[in-house]
């Protein structure tokens, strides 16, 4: 019996974190892209295969490349339509890609289509807005949207638009409700339009805010989790958004970022890629986001790949009893735990980090205990309680407290 208790104590905080690290987000390398590095590209997907092109290095470009997710290859395809760009947008609409806008010899509001069958452009009609580039674009039910960036005579945007690729015309939205940009960040949840982050006047902005094509108005959410910043990039994946990256004016950054919109909170998840980058260009296949080239903190163009797998959602099996109650989670700085059980038994409490590590060890006998975490980040941990008689493991998150 006591051979049994000792192996019970030594293989439990082993298999949670096996059960810890198999339910992880994580980053893989890829191909690396085809042609040279660059930055401010753009991308656009269709089925199973991503399309990215255009770009700045030495300078501005308009060579398109296919990557196949299946094969993990790049295949060069016809070069963009339009002239030499980089800061365009991308939509994909009706299983086709669109590109426009820009700027490379001049400041651009052309809008090109691409058909794959054929790999070949056709030039639609312009862009209605004023010429410009850096802005920020997402598909939302088959239409494209597009705003903010800055024109040709370098004022800062917060005009708002609507493509429709079957009238192949445009139409003006509400105005973005935030400070005018360029550099910001967008992508879509479902029927609603996220932007943020960016830069006005060369100050780094952090605010975040959702856009709701039905009802045509702009509402401020949660600012974004990591601090102001511009040049970074996000995407979706299962009704949450992920963004990272950037330049914060000090330094570039690699620190990447969940959203969960049904309760409004930002959560840590693991670094991008190797190293910090600005301009670089994302996408997504299927359950799999995909963040590469850009500039990284040597001011050198990149040209490599990774692959994004969110949290898997295995993580630790949850076998908590509803006799036991953990408020709030998510939490900011303390959780509190109620339970009857505390009047009988003596509890050990372990909380472990998502790379395992104990960041917290508890001993109760009452009924209700406070247990003060505000010096952990904000992310994901582990409960796990046992006694001489069971055990339970719960997963906690630790969110920025919002004022």
């Amino acid at each position: 019996m006591l051979k049994s208790n000792y192996v019970k104590n030594i293989l439990s905080p082993i298999m949670l974190l096996i059960m810890l690290q198999a339910g992880a987000d994580s980053w893989v390398r890829k191909a690396d892209r085809g042609g040279i590095g660059v930055s401010s590209s753009t991308a656009f997907c269709i089925g199973t295969k991503a399309y990215v092109g255009t770009g700045y290095f030495p300078v501005a470009r308009k060579d398109f490349w296919e990557y196949n997710s299946a094969s993990d290859s790049w295949t060069q395809k016809a070069d963009f339509g339009g002239e030499e760009r980089y800061g365009a947008i991308a939509f994909n609409l009706n299983g086709n890609g669109y590109v426009g806008l820009g700027f490379g010899n001049n400041y651009y509001k052309d809008i090109w289509e691409y058909d794959t069958l054929l790999n070949n452009w056709t030039q639609k009609n312009n862009f209605v807005g004023a010429a410009r580039t850096t802005t920020v674009y997402f598909t939302i039910n088959g239409k494209g949207y597009t705003g903010l960036g800055v024109d040709n005579s370098i004022s800062y945007r917060n005009d708002f638009w609507e493509y429709d690729p079957a009238a192949d015309s445009w139409t003006q939205k509400a105005n973005f409700s935030g400070t005018p940009r360029d550099e910001a960040t967008g992508f879509a949840i479902g029927n609603k339009g996220y932007v943020g982050m960016g830069d006005s006047s060369s100050i780094p902005l952090s605010d975040f805010w959702e856009f709701d094509p039905l009802l045509n108005s702009w509402n401020r959410k949660a600012d974004f989790g990591g601090g102001a910043r511009l040049w970074a990039v996000g995407f979706s994946i299962d009704g949450k958004g992920y963004a990272g990256t950037g330049d914060d004016g000090i330094s570039y950054r690699n620190d990447w970022w969940e959203y969960n919109p049904s309760v409004d909170q930002w959560l840590q998840k693991a670094d991008a890629g190797n190293s910090g980058r600005a301009g670089a260009v994302q996408f997504t296949l299927g359950t799999k986001g995909y963040l590469g080239t850009g500039m990284d903190p040597n001011h050198i163009m990149t040209k490599d790949l990774w692959e994004y797998s969110p949290d898997s959602g295995i993580g630790i099996t949850e076998t908590f009893p509803e006799q036991i109650h953990i408020t709030p989670n998510p939490f900011t700085n303390n959780i509190t735990i109620t339970s009857s059980y505390f009047n009988n038994l003596k509890f050990l409490i372990t909380i472990y980090d998502d790379n395992g590590e104990i960041v917290c060890k508890n001993k109760i006998n009452k009924s209700e205990e406070n247990i003060d975490l505000h010096n952990l980040r904000t992310g994901i941990y582990f409960m796990h309680i046992t006694t001489d008689k069971f055990e339970f493991s719960k997963k906690i998150v630790k969110v920025k407290f919002q004022n």
